[in-house]
């Protein structure tokens, strides 16, 4: 066919795949994005207990606020279970779906852990406002009552794992590509 792209008939060698990310310094530039996710789900983290600290904290009726709270983060929490388990599965149906060219392999290996990144974050995002949420209840996060309110960190611990234990190296970036490819 005239005018039709070049295409690839195979999927990229480890090599090839290693070379391109070489080149473009695309491990790099995922790797800021990483770090930055990182700092912002920790500072946010810091910014609501520290919110809460600093809050006005009810007196008053704590067996119900603290009853309220406890139900809103089971259901946070299962949420975010749902959430991981299908969008991730989402994420890596992506992944292996077919790339006919190099570039097309790359992009969906950085959209795979970009997506994977923000996703752990947007559900930290979350905790924080049902942390805002039992604040408002008026719980403190540092008494007896109010430690339930920690559990809501739960997703910026795993923003925190990821942030320590997937860093978008180039290493790791292949090694995603291989699993795909093979």
């Amino acid at each position: 066919m005239e005018g039709a792209h070049p295409t690839t008939e195979r999927p990229a060698s480890h090599d090839e795949f290693a070379a391109f990310l070489e080149r473009y310094h695309i491990d790099l530039a995922l790797q800021k994005r990483h770090f930055m996710r990182l700092a912002v789900g920790l500072t946010a983290s810091l910014a609501v207990v520290a919110y809460n600290a600093f809050h006005r904290h009810a007196d008053q009726g704590l067996n119900e606020r603290t009853n309220a709270i406890e139900w809103t983060i089971l259901v946070h929490l299962i949420l975010c279970l749902l959430v991981i388990l299908v969008y991730g599965w989402r994420l890596r149906a992506q992944l292996r779906g077919h790339a006919e060219t190099m570039r097309e392999q790359v992009l969906r290996v950085v959209d795979f852990v970009h997506r994977w990144g923000n996703l752990l974050l947007f559900l930290a995002a979350t905790g924080h406002g049902v942390l805002v949420f039992g604040t408002m209840l008026g719980l403190d996060v540092f008494s007896r009552d109010g430690r339930v309110l920690l559990i809501t960190l739960a997703p910026t611990l795993l923003v925190i794992i990821h942030g320590i234990t997937q860093i978008p190296t180039r290493d790791r970036l292949v090694s995603i590509h291989d699993r795909v490819v093979s």
